[in-house]
């Protein structure tokens, strides 16, 4: 009886970690969005397709059998 009392107990303190974890994981998800609404915040990064063929064909004609170095990103 002692051992399972001590087994249950133990597997009643894993669970409520466990649930604690996904809660404050769901929290901390919704208090993220909500400062990003709040703040108006929006970041969109798309790649500039044409500069990106420019690049290419700039490469290719410097190295024609030179492997293609992929763009780079800077921060303005």
């Amino acid at each position: 009886m002692g051992k399972w009392l001590i087994l249950f107990t133990v597997f009643l303190v894993v669970s409520n970690l466990v649930l604690a974890g996904f809660a404050i994981q769901n929290v901390s998800q919704k208090a993220n969005d909500h400062a990003r609404q709040t703040l108006g915040v929006d970041v969109s990064l798309r790649m500039d397709e044409e500069k990106l063929m420019e690049n290419v064909a700039k490469q290719r004609e410097e190295n024609p059998i030179g492997k293609i170095k992929d763009p780079e990103l800077f921060a303005d």
